[in-house]
């Protein structure tokens, strides 16, 4: 129960995954900051202040950081507990969410890194870095084709563009042979 996990802190920062609250009717889910403390001059913290973000905001903050690409990239955020953050309510699930779970639980903590998983044309990059402090890992995943679209039609062109200029060349040397 976070109520009694939270007095159990002494007085550190909870945050709580993603969820539906208990207290307020509202059908929108939240995100909650939760910090016990001791009322009065008491010694003993025996009261929990809970600040809730609507999960909306929150969604809303992270669709402006990808730039409207999220065709290319899409972002998940878990917990220190590989419990997912972001998104909140969906059926799809990345061919990586076995290896973000496993990273975002990880003791060791990695700061950051970049991870291929896949094989073939169904290559995914895997980026994440972990927040100081809220412990969230947030995740960042593009297809690798998608990301380098534009290197592998520009080798084509430069490709294409060889293969012409070697031809002209071809062409106009056998001119002046004859």
């Amino acid at each position: 129960d976070w109520f009694h996990s939270t007095l159990e802190a002494y007085g550190k920062k909870v945050i709580l995954a993603t969820r539906l609250p208990e207290l307020n009717p509202s059908e929108e889910p939240v995100v909650s900051l939760l910090r016990a403390f001791a009322p009065g001059r008491s010694k003993e913290e025996t009261a929990v202040l809970e600040i809730q973000v609507q999960y909306d905001y929150l969604a809303q903050k992270i669709k402006n950081s990808i730039h409207n690409r999220e065709d290319i990239k899409k972002i998940f955020v878990y917990n220190e507990s590989g419990e997912r953050i972001y998104p909140f309510e969906t059926d799809e699930l990345s061919e990586a969410e076995e290896d973000m779970i496993q990273i975002s639980k990880a003791p060791e903590k990695s700061d950051q890194s970049i991870i291929t998983t896949g094989s073939g044309n169904t290559k995914t990059l895997l980026g994440h870095r972990r927040s100081e402090f809220t412990d969230w890992t947030v995740f960042v995943t593009a297809k690798e084709r998608e990301i380098f679209s534009a290197y592998y039609q520009f080798r084509i062109l430069i490709v294409a563009v060889s293969v012409l200029v070697f031809g002209i060349m071809l062409f106009v040397t056998y001119q002046i042979a004859t």
